[in-house]
Parts: C-alpha cells; sequence; structure tokens
C-alpha cells in the first residue's frame, strides 16, 4: 500500500533531519499549562502541551484558552476573539463530532484545527501549510497512489517561492485533489494511519504531523530545487 511506502520514505528522511534538533516552534512563556523547560528543546515541550493542554480547554467555555492556540502559539494574530469566530470555532468542533466538517470553514482550518489538535491529540492534527506542502511533494516526488491535499496559503517566503500547483501543472498529467469538504478529515485519517502501522517509529498523529512540518522550508525546498530542472524551448 502507498500508505506504508510514504511511512518508509517518512522513517528515512526523519533518521537523515533529526527532528527534535530542526523542529524550531517554542511554546510561548504565556501558556495557560506550565510547561517544563526540557534543556530548551521545543520538540519535547510541545509533545508536553499537547498531552497536557486538553483539560484545561474543557474547563473553559470562555474560549479564551482556544484563541490563545490559535494566536499566541499559532502566531496567527489575525483570527480575533469575536461573535463570529466565537461560533466558527463551536460549528467547527460540533461538526467533527459529526464527521462532517463542512467546506465553508476550509478558508479557516490553518486557525481552528489548532484547537481540534490540542483537544483531542490522538485523533486530530493542525492543517497547516507547511504540513500539506511537504505531503504534496512526497506525494508527487516518490509516484504515490494518493490525492493531492488542498493547499492553504503559506506564510512562509520559502515555500512561496515555488508554488506547487503550478509545477505539477507543468507535467502535464492528471491529478486529483481530495475535495475540500473531505480535507482535513482525510489528513488526520491518513496521519493516524501512518502512526499506527506495525513498527511505526510514532505513536500520535501529531508525531508525523511534525515531521512533515519541520521538513517543509529547508529539507522539501531544497529536493524541488534538485529534482526539478525547466529548459526554455527556441
Amino acid at each position: 500500500m502507498d500508505v506504508e511506502k510514504l511511512s518508509f520514505i517518512l522513517q528515512d528522511i526523519m533518521q537523515e533531519q533529526h527532528l527534535a534538533q530542526r523542529f524550531d516552534w517554542p511554546v510561548p512563556k504565556s501558556s495557560p499549562v506550565p510547561v517544563p523547560h526540557f534543556d530548551g528543546d521545543c520538540y519535547l515541550q510541545n509533545i508536553y502541551l499537547k498531552e497536557h493542554y486538553a483539560a484545561h480547554m474543557q474547563a473553559d467555555s470562555s474560549l479564551r484558552s482556544h484563541y490563545w492556540l490559535i494566536q499566541e502559539w499559532g502566531g496567527i494574530k489575525s483570527f480575533k476573539k469575536t461573535p463570529q469566530n466565537n461560533l466558527k470555532i463551536r460549528q467547527f468542533l460540533d461538526a467533527l463530532q459529526l464527521g462532517q466538517p463542512s467546506s465553508r470553514l476550509y478558508d479557516t482550518l490553518p486557525s481552528l484545527s489548532k484547537v481540534s489538535s490540542f483537544l483531542a491529540p490522538d485523533d486530530y492534527v493542525i492543517y497547516d501549510a507547511r504540513v500539506v506542502y511537504s505531503l504534496n511533494w512526497l506525494i508527487f516526488s516518490h509516484g504515490l497512489d494518493m490525492s493531492f491535499f488542498p493547499q492553504p496559503i503559506s506564510r512562509n517566503a520559502q515555500l512561496m517561492k515555488f508554488e506547487q500547483h503550478t509545477i505539477f501543472n507543468l507535467f502535464q498529467r492528471d491529478f486529483t485533489y481530495v475535495p475540500k469538504q473531505q480535507a482535513y478529515l482525510r489528513l488526520c485519517k491518513l496521519l493516524k494511519g501512518i502512526a499506527a502501522l506495525p513498527d511505526s517509529p510514532w505513536q500520535k498523529p501529531y508525531e508525523v504531523e511534525m515531521l512533515l512540518f519541520s521538513i517543509a522550508p529547508e529539507y522539501i525546498v531544497h529536493n524541488i530545487q534538485q529534482r526539478i530542472c525547466i529548459e526554455m524551448c527556441a
């Protein structure tokens, strides 16, 4: 199965890239949940936060802890605390319980999925631009029989230099994308499935997500530069 192939590809990358050293996403000091220092290891700090934040969210009817994840931890300051956004958060979580998130909320998935991934880290991951960027390139470059995931807009300068949809179209092959309304749950199912494979080095889907996130700006971009060659025709 191509899911197993993808798992082996990621394992090779993990051994080569030393994830714990490359994962550079410090937990803000303003965290409502005290996080051990772990000698400055951002990777371990974030794993601790993912495993201990849900109880704080469940006890917070004001959604303040939800907004902290989006704005402070996630750095998305534009997602303000408003009645409209309160409704989006609640509608998103309700839709997940029913297994049918709406495509109307796709544009805010990078924000909303931060909430679900901390509320239920065993089941949900973050639909992040870097995660999808890495995943789509690995599917494409290794010829895996899998659909691409819709790519959120990235704020990362390196990713913006190499817009993948254009690269894929240059090959004039038929590619399919997961429908937007299915994209989030499909991504969660895929990463959860990879973590559950026999002999998998990962125990939780967020570990696979964190690997995909960390390799996007350097490893994946460098791989694109190495493997794509464009020639001008006379």
